[in-house]
C-alpha cells in the first residue's frame, strides 16, 4: 500500500510539472520573427497548423503514460518510454520543419539527439512517469 502511494504521489507531481509545458513544435512557433516574409507563405501556414496535433500528442502523452505504468504494475514502463522517445522524435522533427519553413533557424541534428538522449535517461531514471517530455521542458525549440 505504501509504495502504491509513493508512485502516486510521483506520478501526480510529474503531471504538475509538466502540464504547462507546450510541444517542441507549438515553442518553434512562439519563437518565429512575425516580420520574416518566409511567414506568409503557404508553406509555413501548413507547417504551423502541424502544432496544434503536435500539442495533442504531446498532452495525451505526458498524462497517459504515468497512469498506464501505474496500471501495468510498471510492465508497461519500457514500451511507453520508446514509444514517447518516437513521438518525441517526431515533435522535433516537426518544429525543424515549422522553423526551417517559416524563416527560423532549425535545431541542428546533433542538437535534437542530444535533447532526445535526455529525456531518454530522465524517462529511465524516472522509471516511465514522467512521459516524454519531461526531460527537456526548459529547453529552447529552435536554434542554438
Amino acid at each position: 500500500m505504501r509504495q502504491i502511494a509513493r508512485k502516486s504521489v510521483v506520478c501526480l507531481l510529474g503531471v504538475v510539472m509538466i502540464s504547462g509545458c507546450a510541444s517542441h513544435s507549438r515553442r518553434a512557433v512562439t519563437t518565429l520573427d512575425g516580420s520574416k516574409p518566409e511567414m506568409s507563405s503557404q508553406e509555413c501556414k501548413s507547417a504551423i497548423a502541424k502544432a496544434d496535433a503536435q500539442d495533442t500528442i504531446s498532452y495525451s502523452r505526458m498524462l497517459a503514460a504515468p497512469v498506464l505504468v501505474l496500471a501495468s504494475g510498471g510492465t508497461l514502463a519500457v514500451p511507453l518510454l520508446a514509444a514517447n522517445l518516437g513521438l518525441e522524435t517526431y515533435d522535433h522533427v516537426d518544429a525543424a520543419s515549422i522553423a526551417k519553413s517559416c524563416g527560423g533557424e532549425p535545431k541542428s541534428a546533433g542538437r535534437v539527439a542530444l535533447e532526445v538522449g535526455g529525456t531518454a535517461a530522465v524517462g529511465v531514471l524516472s522509471g516511465g512517469f514522467l512521459g516524454g517530455s519531461a526531460g527537456d521542458a526548459s529547453r529552447a525549440s529552435v536554434g542554438r
